[in-house]
């Protein structure tokens, strides 16, 4: 995403890449791997670990969830946690995807990754459609409170949640360098798209913008935010600042992760997961923790 977005993932081999773009455009990326590639189009018992799970809603099309297998350990705390990897609303990156749910695991708290429909064949509604229905499928099945955690474009996914419906479906969200202020999206020489079809309509994704950015209609449940001064992509001045002022405004309950914490896409860090994870405890997600000491940059939203 942006203008920065090809050039910084040209030269991280380790990405690996699900979309709908030709492999031959991705030379550099390395083989799409099966968990995220691959999905079933049966319904399957919830409690079956390491299945997806998919369901014909009434709005027509197909959800896809895929449940990790991680035994039961994250069958003993409270509360579910959707996860939406990023990739510009053109791919799907898997370091944003199992890595955190395995994460999220060990911590109690049962976790799905969504597979949302992306560009060029389907526009952003449809994308927020997949979330939507990804919160009614998971308050079907489980009890507890719910959560969603996006990463760049599954930051904007989860964000912009909230703006679609008259009260926010989630009981929290976290977002990881989330892209906020999507104004470069309907510009085809900075987009960063891979596929020139992308760029058709990509005006679409700037629906509910200026709400984002604290404008008319801002919404969001208590939110965990991270944002990097050295990110390039979705610099936390240009995204998440606007974004935790507009929380503080309007007096939702959030955290703020802010400072140098490296270049965009640094996915799983420490800097943040550890404040994270007792941030959803406090919130009620998961099995209770012991009290430990971390060090890290968990700072106040101060001075922006």
């Amino acid at each position: 995403m942006f203008p920065n977005l090809r050039r910084h993932v040209a030269g991280h081999k380790e990405w690996q890449w699900l979309g709908n773009t030709k492999q031959s455009e991705l030379k550099r990326c390395m083989h799409v791997p099966g968990y995220l590639r691959s999905y079933l189009s049966v319904e399957h018992d919830w409690a079956l670990p390491g299945d997806v799970l998919s369901e014909r809603t009434l709005m027509g099309f197909e959800m896809c969830l895929l449940k990790p297998a991680f035994g039961e350990k994250a069958m003993e705390g409270r509360g579910t946690v959707i996860i939406c990897p990023g990739g510009n609303y053109e791919f799907l990156c898997p370091n944003e995807g199992l890595p955190v749910a395995s994460w999220l695991a060990r911590h109690g708290i049962q976790t799905l990754v969504l597979r949302y429909r992306l560009r060029p064949h389907y526009d952003h509604q449809d994308a927020l459609s997949d979330l939507e229905a990804a919160v009614q499928l998971v308050r079907k099945h489980k009890d507890g409170p719910v959560a969603a955690i996006g990463f760049s474009a599954g930051g904007h996914l989860v964000a912009s949640l909230s703006l679609r419906l008259k009260k926010t479906p989630l009981d929290a969200q976290v977002l990881v360098y989330p892209a906020i202020d999507g104004s470069e999206w309907a510009k085809p020489g900075s987009a960063g798209f891979w596929d020139p079809a992308c760029n058709k309509n990509s005006d679409k994704l700037l629906e509910g913008q200026q709400a984002l950015l604290g404008g008319r209609g801002f919404a969001a449940p208590p939110s965990f935010i991270v944002g990097s001064t050295g990110d390039a992509v979705c610099p936390a001045k240009a995204h998440t600042d606007p974004y935790v002022a507009a929380l503080r405004k309007r007096g939702i309950a959030h955290e703020y992760v802010r400072g140098n914490l490296g270049e965009h896409g640094f996915g799983l860090d420490q800097c943040w997961s550890n404040a994270c994870a007792a941030w959803l405890q406090q919130r009620g997600f998961g099995k209770k923790l012991a009290q430990r000491s971390w060090a890290g940059c968990r700072l106040q939203p101060t001075g922006l």
